[in-house]
């Protein structure tokens, strides 16, 4: 907890770090998901009824990832090159972090780690979001981290937009047309224009914004780091 504390407001924002981030496309899946956790759970500057609550650290990290995933597609590159650009790169920079020390000791706002640890494992403000916007999010989610083992949605012609992970997996066994990349160029534009829509009138001018725009951090996690988190948690949505 005190790792990804510590990251939220600092080391997230040193150029060094930000460049690996993007090599590595933010953080490990656990990591990816427990940042914006954190972010939405502990973090409550903000306007009107939100207070804060968003997670609008790692929207920011995440627009820059989805800019990067829109300019890999949209360049003419070749198989090989663009199964590079999409890799990861080095390790998790919170892994990294948490190799042999004792930063999760570290509490905040004068609680100890264990109290914002226990907040946080309710995920009362992550749920409501989540819950909230699922309406939207759910379908722009990767079908194979959804359904695991499904080879049907492609074949149905249905156009999903894979995970990063998933996409890599396709582009790996069977490359992509043309068409294809122009296609998943144009969805992950869309989530992008989204997502940045709601970094400018959701975090702070209107933090009360429509489900719609609210959605984006998901799919942008989702593509980044995969849907476990997000679907484990819709599980108990009602």
């Amino acid at each position: 907890m005190g790792a990804l504390w510590s990251f939220i407001h600092g080391e997230i924002m040193d150029g060094g770090i930000r460049t690996q981030l993007r090599e590595h496309w933010g953080l490990c899946p656990r990591h990816a998901w427990g940042h914006a956790f954190v972010d939405i759970e502990l973090w409550e500057q903000g306007t009107a009824t939100r207070a804060g609550h968003l997670p609008f650290d790692a929207e920011v990290l995440h627009e820059e990832l989805l800019g990067d995933a829109v300019g890999a597609f949209t360049r003419p590159l070749s198989r090989r090159r663009l199964l590079r650009a999409l890799a990861r790169k080095g390790r998790c920079r919170v892994c990294v972090g948490l190799s042999g020390s004792h930063v999760d000791r570290i509490g905040y706002a004068g609680q100890s780690s264990g109290t914002l640890t226990r907040i946080v494992d309710q995920l009362g403000f992550t749920r409501e979001l989540i819950c909230a916007s699922r309406g939207t999010w759910r379908l722009g989610m990767c079908p194979s981290c959804a359904w695991p083992g499904s080879t049907d949605a492609y074949a149905l012609g249905s156009r999903p937009l894979l995970c990063r992970h998933h996409t890599s997996e396709l582009l790996a066994a069977d490359g992509l047309y043309t068409s294809t990349q122009e296609r998943i160029a144009s969805q992950l534009k869309a989530v992008l224009t989204r997502l940045r829509r709601h970094i400018e009138t959701g975090s702070w001018a209107d933090p009360n914004a429509q489900a719609d725009p609210a959605a984006a951090w998901v799919e942008a996690l989702g593509w980044t780091a995969g849907w476990d988190p997000v679907l484990a948690i819709a599980a108990d949505c009602g």
